[in-house]
């Protein structure tokens, strides 16, 4: 609790909804010392039948400008898991809709980014996702045929960078440490410790570490 008080963070949180996720709240399952923290500006929806489950904090809209806001909605049934650190930055957009599953390993969403989840995304500990990246596991809409699966789960493993602007989607396995270049378009899975560019993205660069 001690580090949320420091530094002036205290006047920027939302303690109504601070205390009632943490501490009144059945769909948040939290252990000792992980919290759900919003700043002013987060906009929270869960479910009755959704959980939140924290082995680390869940930060929201954490920005020292004002005016802005980040969402997280949890729909029926859907399960949210933070396992580690991960702070969402303002004007970020998280969406586990019914009977999805989400896993954030921990690390970090810029500002603008989305995290769409439709069945299951896992973001891999040490996440470095840019400013307006989208992170989605579904089209949304099924197309007239038998071959089209509308939904397949995405992978984000440990220390990837997303760039900004970057777009992942469905079905998708990005190996561990792998960079995506920003404004790429990640269509198919991305080999650990690569560079992927482009639309689609392809691979420019092998055998590469990044801090």
């Amino acid at each position: 609790m001690k580090r949320f008080l420091r530094r002036g963070c205290c006047f920027r949180i939302n303690w109504f909804q601070f205390v009632w996720l943490n501490f009144f709240t059945k769909t948040v399952e939290r252990k000792k010392g992980a919290y759900v923290v919003p700043y002013w500006g987060a906009r929270i929806k869960i479910d009755r039948t959704a959980r939140i489950r924290l082995e680390g904090d869940l930060v929201l809209n954490f920005s020292p400008l004002t005016g802005g806001e980040t969402y997280l909605l949890l729909e029926a049934g859907a399960t949210l898991s933070v396992l580690s650190h991960f702070k969402a930055y303002y004007n970020c957009d998280i969406a586990v809709y019914k009977n999805a599953t989400m896993v954030l390993g921990g690390g970090y969403m810029n500002a603008g980014s989305q995290l769409r989840c439709s069945k299951s995304i896992t973001v891999g500990k040490g996440a470095t996702i840019a400013r307006q990246v989208i992170v989605i596991d579904s089209d949304s809409h099924q197309l007239l045929d038998n071959k089209h699966v509308v939904d397949q789960m995405v992978s984000v493993g440990d220390h990837v960078w997303l760039g900004t602007r970057t777009m992942v989607l469905k079905g998708v396995t990005i190996g561990e440490g792998a960079i995506v270049a920003a404004g790429a378009v990640v269509t198919k899975d991305v080999a650990a410790k690569t560079i992927v560019a482009g639309i689609p993205a392809k691979c420019v660069r092998e055998n590469v570490e990044w801090k």
